[in-house]
């Protein structure tokens, strides 16, 4: 492994640096050495120049005593040969000159100061000259401090450069030294931090050599160990544990339910992290929920008893540290009303301290319209269950008036007055027998068969319906100007369709106003915006529903085809009756397009394909007698003993052969016993015992599979009586029915193939 460059910076530091220390302590110990080398070039210098007074004194005396200024010259001469030395002179008691020698001598003026302290006292020698006992004159000698002073200068360097090599050869030694002892361990080890994955297996690997183990440097080595073992296992956790989070992470932003953690520590409860489903749920973004209290969950409660209680009660939870759950309806931020569910759970620590709540909000607004569904449709059904019971007993009735008045109307043709009396109850009862459809239609579930009608006649025979729909303050103008227009719908969902847009109408009113409804046919070309995507261009039935009542902002209109969607107080409207119109009208393969402005009213348009090569479904002629006639045997049962007299006397005028029974056991008794052979059985469905004539007429066709079947009833489901899967099918006839329908429907039964 190539050795990092900061490992080179640390080895050559510790070489740069050895080295200036021993130059530095080289320097100091020179220093040193020069102060004690110049004091002792000082006393040197002083005894040799008193021992050259001492040489020269005899013959300095003796060239005064003589007077000889020759002499004394020559004795001025020789002292002025030592270098030391930069004047010489020599005088007779009275002060004569005998002899005077100068010498110029370089000066070092940069360390006078040097000078001073070492030769300070040593500038002139002065010696008396004396002999015979008397004084003669003198002999003084002027010092030059500044050769001196070079002359140690000069020794100084001479050694300083002495004790700068062994210097550095002593710092390279010590260099070595210390690299070996302290630097290169250290570089190893920290090759072998370097080499390590923190996050990998690999242990840390002693790399000090064995005579380390005692020292700090080997007691680093193996404390590095210890703690590098740690780091790593630590760092297998912590990645352990990122997984973890960032697994827990994935799964609450997976998650469809609203996930809100708040910092329990705070009194005001501030969020401090939440998932994308609650950024949804309440339709705020992210950095605006952050930081905001607890309350936020209980805040939009729609309503302000309410949303005041739940604020209690969720403080009282939350300073009790206990959890909290509630069914909260809130007013979303787009203003739109929803149903959640809040649910709290406190977090503690090992300690048992109370850090975080953890609150967990759940949009079920479809699982409540989902209940509510279910709710109506389990109503519904129970209704369907009693109104099913009770037309089957009134039909019952409504075809005893209807058969009777029927064989009346025949009997009495050459009576008008009578006639049209047993017309007028024979109306009356078919008005009856029809208010009794719609109210099965309501309720039951049967599946939606359309039939050929115009619109403009359904229109035309609901006025009254739609007059006690409303109130009689609101004036109801018809204008059906689609006359023979012929469109394929059911006409229950036709006729529930116009009443709920009529009780629409009426609510925008107030119970007062005018609402006019309006037919005619159009031609809509493609890429008109009333055709949507499924419908094709070609002519179209419409049907303008208008009212002058209060009006709707373009927000409103979008939503009003949705279910449970209303404005209206929730104890005064359900969301529906608009939905049921769509859905009628996506059945029929039509469209609805609403038209409306806040003040100005609402207009409602109707588009259903017209069906231009089809007739339609006429009502039946009340009073026409029956005219196909037999002779095959016919075995009637009913438990309504006057529908079965009712019968038999109706196919006995035809010709028939008819056998009578009350019940299904009855019945079987009768087929049995009787030596005629039965051709045709008609029988209601829904009668009571174990038995229904459905059973009945299994029961007959395994023994006579060529018998024929007539079912009848008040009510039943299309499915049981001919739409059974993988079971036999049969001909039915819907009570009450005239006595021609009936008649009719026995002829083709028996004459089919």
């Amino acid at each position: 492994m190539a050795r990092p460059s900061w490992t080179k910076k640390l080895w050559l530091q510790q070489s740069l640096l050895t080295l200036v220390v021993a130059f530095l302590i080289a320097f100091s110990f020179s220093l040193f050495d020069a102060v004690i080398t110049l004091g002792e070039y000082r006393v040197k210098t002083e005894r040799e120049l008193t021992l050259l007074l001492d040489v020269t004194e005899t013959a300095a005396a003796q060239a005064v005593f003589q007077l000889d200024p020759g002499l004394a010259e020559r004795v001025a001469r020789g002292l002025m040969n030592f270098p030391s030395i930069t004047s010489v002179l020599i005088v007779d008691d009275n002060g004569k000159v005998l002899a005077r020698a100068e010498a110029a001598r370089a000066s070092a003026q940069g360390s006078s100061w040097l000078m001073n302290m070492a030769f300070g006292g040593l500038t002139e020698m002065r010696r008396p000259l004396a002999g015979f006992g008397e004084s003669l004159g003198s002999l003084s000698m002027q010092i030059d401090k500044a050769a001196m002073m070079d002359a140690v200068v000069q020794q100084y360097w001479a050694s300083i450069g002495t004790d700068m090599a062994k210097s550095f050869i002593l710092a390279l030694l010590l260099s070595a030294l210390f690299y070996r002892l302290l630097t290169k361990p250290i570089v190893s080890l920290s090759e072998s931090v370097q080499g390590l994955d923190p996050g990998g297996s690999t242990p840390f690997r002693p790399v000090l050599e064995k005579w380390h183990s005692g020292d700090e440097l080997g007691s680093l080595e193996e404390a590095m160990t210890q703690q590098f073992s740690l780091f790593q296992q630590t760092i297998v956790q912590r990645g352990k544990l990122l997984e973890d989070l960032r697994l827990q992470e994935k799964a609450l932003e997976s998650m469809g339910s609203g996930v809100v953690i708040f910092d329990a520590i705070t009194p005001a409860g501030s969020i401090v992290s939440v998932n994308s489903a609650f950024v949804k749920i309440c339709g705020v973004e992210e950095p605006q929920l952050l930081g905001q209290s607890y309350r936020v969950l209980v805040e939009q409660v729609s309503n302000p008893d309410m949303r005041a209680q739940y604020v209690r009660n969720l403080n009282a939870a939350i300073n009790k540290g206990e959890n909290f759950s509630a069914v909260l309806e809130c007013r979303h931020s787009s203003g739109g009303l929803l149903w959640v569910e809040v649910s709290l759970a406190q977090v503690r620590n090992a300690e048992g301290v109370l850090t975080h709540t953890v609150a967990i909000v759940v949009d079920i607004t479809s699982a409540r319209a989902n209940e509510e569904l279910l709710r109506r449709s389990q109503k519904m059904e129970a209704l369907g269950k009693l109104t099913g019971g009770i037309a089957h007993d009134f039909n019952n009735i409504l075809a005893i008036i209807m058969g009777n008045a029927d064989l009346l109307s025949s009997e009495m043709l050459g009576d008008p007055g009578t006639a049209r009396r047993i017309s007028a109850i024979i109306q009356s009862a078919e008005r009856a027998s029809e208010l009794t459809l719609r109210l099965l239609r309501f309720s039951r579930k049967d599946q939606v068969h359309q039939k050929q009608f115009e619109p403009d006649k359904l229109i035309n025979g609901m006025q009254q319906m739609l007059q006690l729909s409303l109130t009689p303050e609101i004036n109801i103008k018809i204008d059906a100007g689609a006359n023979g227009c012929v469109v394929s719908l059911e006409a229950g969902d036709f006729e529930d369709a116009l009443i709920n847009l009529a009780v629409n109408a009426r609510d925008a009113m107030n119970g007062r106003g005018e609402l006019r409804i309006t037919t005619r046919v159009v031609e809509l070309a493609r890429g008109n915006s009333c055709l949507n995507d499924s419908m094709s261009a070609g002519r179209y039935l419409e049907i303008a529903v208008v009212d002058d009542g209060v009006g709707m902002s373009s927000e409103t209109s979008e939503h009003i085809f949705e279910p449970f969607f209303t404005t209206k107080d929730e104890t005064k409207g359900t969301g529906l009756g608009l939905a049921q119109v769509y859905g009628f009208v996506e059945r029929c393969n039509g469209s609805v397009r609403v038209q409306s402005a806040l003040g100005a009213g609402s207009m409602f348009l109707v588009y259903l394909p017209e069906l231009t090569d089809a007739p339609s479904e006429t009502p039946p002629e009340i009073g026409r007698a029956a005219t196909h006639r037999g002779n095959a045997t016919v075995l009637v049962v009913d438990d309504e003993e006057g529908l079965v007299v009712l019968a038999r006397t109706i196919l006995q005028r035809l010709g028939y052969t008819v056998l009578t029974a009350t019940s299904p056991a009855q019945a079987i008794e009768e087929w049995q016993g009787s030596k005629l052979k039965v051709d045709l059985l008609v029988s209601d469905i829904v009668m009571p015992g174990d038995m229904s004539g459905i059973e009945l007429a299994d029961y007959l066709t395994e023994s006579d599979p060529n018998l024929k079947v007539l079912l009848a009833s008040g009510y039943a489901s299309r499915e049981l009586a001919g739409g059974r899967e993988g079971a036999k099918q049969y001909t039915t006839i819907s009570k009450p029915y005239s006595l021609h329908d009936f008649g009719q429907s026995v002829y083709a039964v028996l004459n089919e193939a």
